[in-house]
């Protein structure tokens, strides 16, 4: 089993060197603010901002996913929690401490940034970034309020956080008889497997089992629902957005009308979702079609199963056409434990 699971240390050895990092990351935290009231000094000294920022990002990415990789092995574990904890606490103060840089940008005029990217060549790799920032000028605050709005992540992540604890670590699942009759336990891990039984009264007890238990929390889930979309209306209105939707379309720079007509696409069609489920249900043989009949399959002599190196070879097939370079990346992630 050791070989399809993944492998931390490919990140950090041991919690140690994740200790040294997470204390370098501190120290380029305090270090950042050199760069505060100096971008527009010119594009050498906002290169080495921007580098610098990079540093920093590329240092947190690995402190967070390493603490969060590790808190998902056990989310009942106190001192995976407390790697979680901080790592999430350093990206906050990593957001605070480069919090300045937009609204010290869009303060400059477009002139000046245009004479950076001149003079510059280093700022080649940053053009898009650049010239794109204008975009977000009506939605960004002053320095200092961007800092606040920063600092506030953490509580932001709140909703999130909640749910994945009651989620991952307090939920549990009523155990059901398998298609053998004997008693087989419900979890993520499995469900989607249950769910393809060809045996109904698995599929339905699967269901059950899963919802049941998310019914009972129904409440709580609900509050915690509530919670995040005030958040998002809330992060919106202080950007000066007119939606929360409009906010989370702002940075891919999709227009809402994109989306709206995504949806308007698929609700225009509607009677061929209906038509396939009514064939579905003719083709299973049951008087009404419910939720645990979706992912049933329709020919029963088909029992396909894909072990986990023949997925891998799959998946690189597939993507051969992306070329050698993005394959051999990829097969490296997926030998080396990075799944």
């Amino acid at each position: 089993m050791d070989d399809i699971r993944w492998r931390l240390e490919e990140i950090y050895p041991d919690q140690e060197h994740w200790e040294r990092d997470f204390s370098e990351a501190q120290k380029q935290v305090a270090d950042f603010e050199r760069y505060r009231g100096h971008l527009g000094d010119g594009g050498s000294v906002l290169l080495k901002a921007l580098q610098a920022r990079d540093r920093l990002r590329e240092t947190g990415a690995r402190i967070y996913n390493y603490a969060s990789m590790k808190f998902d092995q056990d989310t009942t574990d106190p001192v995976a929690q407390g790697l979680r904890d901080r790592a999430v606490s350093l990206d906050t103060e990593a957001s605070a401490a480069i919090s300045f840089m937009a609204p010290e940008l869009l303060a400059l005029p477009e002139a000046t940034i245009v004479s950076f990217l001149k003079s510059e060549s280093g700022l080649d790799v940053y053009r898009f970034e650049l010239e794109d920032l204008l975009r977000y000028r009506p939605h960004t605050l002053s320095p200092a309020e961007e800092e606040i709005v920063a600092r506030a992540g953490e509580v932001a992540q709140a909703p999130n956080q909640i749910f994945k604890m009651i989620d991952n670590a307090d939920l549990t699942f009523d155990a059901i008889r398998g298609e053998d009759n004997q008693e087989l336990p419900v979890t993520r891990g499995n469900y989607s497997v249950l769910m393809q039984s060809h045996d109904r009264r698995v599929r339905q007890e699967t269901f059950a089992s899963l919802y049941g238990s998310y019914r009972k929390l129904s409440n709580t889930l609900a509050a915690t629902l509530t919670a995040g979309v005030k958040r998002d209306l809330f992060l919106a209105r202080v950007h000066n957005h007119r939606s929360a939707l409009a906010a989370a379309l702002h940075d891919e720079n999709i227009a809402e009308a994109v989306y709206s007509n995504l949806i308007g696409a698929v609700r225009s069609r509607l009677d061929l979702l209906h038509r396939y489920v009514e064939l579905r249900r003719r083709a299973l043989k049951v008087e009404s079609l419910h939720m645990y009949d979706i992912y049933a399959p329709l020919v029963p002599e088909v029992k396909w199963k894909v072990s986990y190196p023949e997925a891998v070879r799959m998946v690189q097939e597939g993507l051969a056409p992306l070329g050698a370079a993005y394959v051999e990346a990829l097969s490296r992630g997926l030998q080396a434990g990075w799944v």
